[in-house]
């Protein structure tokens, strides 16, 4: 069970104004109505995701019964206390700019305090209490590592999503997970954060005053995460329209616990905890289920270097070319240093003189013909990558793939390796321009559905090559570290992360 406390809950008052003028009378186009309050928030997204919540904190007035109203219509379990006054509206205005208007909410008495204490003795070793927002301020910053100091079990663990003093005060209590942005990052040590660099500095930082793990949120820029065990994860939030940004970061929080406690793996929960911040960003409100869990619908895949190692192939092929005309044969890492953009640019990188050489067309000639000949001698699929087709195909999500090798040789390749699993294909036609122009990838796409949108699509490279097909086409990129290419270029390129194992890929489809 995932516990959070809200102390400042409210109603989000979302109003769509085209062009918000300050001093005059200003007309909506749209208004919505939502129960807010970060830790609300969380226990929304667990719930539409399927997890049990529970949240507690205070409610005050109609406002505050409306809030509970709401949340039950979300299957969300309350265990609010009732206190005098009003619960807080907050108005949320959408256009040309965001604006927000934040209420102050009611002040609080000890003895609420004393009842919110007495309810946290149903929260057992194996549930999470989430504690995110702003606190009335007669609570206090020392409120939040007050509530976890009276937690009945030390082994419960706590999330922290809040500013300034009350992350501060909270981290000697040490809990689990801290999420701040880098805003809040800035503001808390009083410094001018520019780099991932410097991310990694503060967050260690709060991890020295006491956080196990930090997730710092960068906005549409993804995140960074250091773990207790000094694991650092980066990774890009998935492309969309931002329609409003408030809940993204409760989003996030809540996506990390939702994996985390299916999986207990850190790098799932990461990748999920960033899907459901863009989701909501990317939405009117909290995401809706179907934003987050069928993001992707189509999946396409690189050939070489990516789904099948064909660099011995590859080399035989050269090297029987160009021994033909008793040039120097090249190593297999030689081969894998210069390949990229088909397999006239291999030759004419591989044959002393390039294009410039008199018998260059020939050796090319002889080149394709023994490598069509040839084409899986020796080539073999990446360690998990079939697993990945199978676990496709099971779950409906048609893969295609895009390469620059000759269409016929793709097309060969996959009646050999993968014709169960792979739907669609588009190679070198000599017609159509080659990767990276997008124009292979909406080629294999149309094979599939003429309706996808890039935003519906996953890509999945090894290269520069890759990343910039990607760039072109507008769609999500992952970048693998078991292919041609060198880490420390793939760490140059434009993706949302690296991954190292096949399995990662459907971190970010399922």
């Amino acid at each position: 069970m995932v516990y959070t406390i809200t102390l400042n809950p409210s109603l989000d008052y979302y109003i769509k104004i085209k062009d918000l003028q300050v001093g005059e009378i200003n007309r909506t186009s749209g208004e919505e109505i939502f129960p807010g309050g970060k830790g609300i928030n969380v226990s929304i997204l667990l719930s539409r995701l399927g997890e049990k919540t529970t949240a507690l904190g205070f409610k005050a007035g109609f406002t505050g019964e409306e809030i509970e109203r709401l949340l039950k219509e979300e299957k969300v379990n309350c265990d609010f206390i009732s206190c005098e006054g009003s619960s807080r509206i907050n108005i949320k205005v959408t256009g040309n700019k965001e604006t927000q208007i934040n209420g102050d909410g009611p002040a609080m008495k000890s003895e609420y305090l004393e009842e919110l204490y007495d309810k946290l003795q149903a929260v057992g070793k194996e549930d999470v209490l989430v504690l995110a927002g702003s606190a009335p301020r007669s609570l206090g910053k020392n409120v939040y590592k007050d509530i976890i100091e009276h937690l009945p079990h030390k082994e419960t663990k706590v999330v922290v999503d809040a500013a300034g003093g009350l992350l501060e005060a909270s981290l000697s209590a040490k809990p689990f997970l801290v999420k701040p942005n880098v805003e809040e990052l800035r503001n808390l040590f009083g410094v001018n954060i520019r780099t991932d660099e410097e991310i990694l500095k503060y967050a260690s930082k709060l991890q020295d005053m006491g956080a196990k793990n930090v997730i710092v949120s960068l906005g549409p820029h993804g995140g960074v995460m250091l773990t207790e065990d000094g694991e650092v994860m980066t990774c890009q939030s998935p492309r969309g329209d931002i329609v409003n940004t408030t809940g993204a970061g409760d989003s996030l929080v809540a996506g990390f616990l939702y994996k985390y406690l299916e999986s207990k793996d850190m790098k799932k929960s990461f990748y999920m905890a960033l899907r459901c911040g863009s989701a909501t960003a990317c939405s009117s409100g909290i995401a809706k289920r179907e934003a987050i869990i069928d993001k992707y619908k189509a999946l396409v895949l690189d050939l070489d270097g990516t789904l099948l190692d064909t660099i011995e192939d590859l080399t035989a092929a050269v090297n029987y070319s160009l021994t033909q005309y008793n040039q120097p044969n090249l190593t297999v890492d030689e081969v894998r240093n210069i390949v990229g953009n088909g397999i006239r640019n291999l030759m004419i990188r591989s044959v002393p003189g390039g294009e410039e050489c008199e018998t260059f067309e020939e050796e090319f000639a002889l080149f394709l013909k023994y490598y069509l000949d040839h084409l899986y001698v020796y080539s073999t699929v990446y360690p998990g990558m079939m697993d990945v087709l199978k676990k496709c195909k099971e779950l409906g999500i048609p893969v295609g793939i895009v390469s620059n090798k000759e269409e016929g040789a793709v097309g060969q390749i996959i009646e050999h390796f993968f014709k169960d699993y792979i739907v669609s294909y588009a190679g070198d036609n000599m017609v159509r321009a080659k990767k990276p122009a997008k124009d292979s990838v909406y080629a294999a796409l149309n094979q599939i559905d003429l309706e996808l949108k890039a935003e519906d699509v996953l890509y999945v490279g090894d290269s520069g090559v890759d990343s910039l097909t990607a760039e072109c086409a507008g769609m999500d990129c992952l970048l693998v570290s078991w292919g041609f290419r060198p880490r420390e270029e793939l760490e140059q390129l434009t993706c949302m992360t690296i991954i190292d194992k096949a399995e990662e890929i459907m971190y970010f489809l399922k």
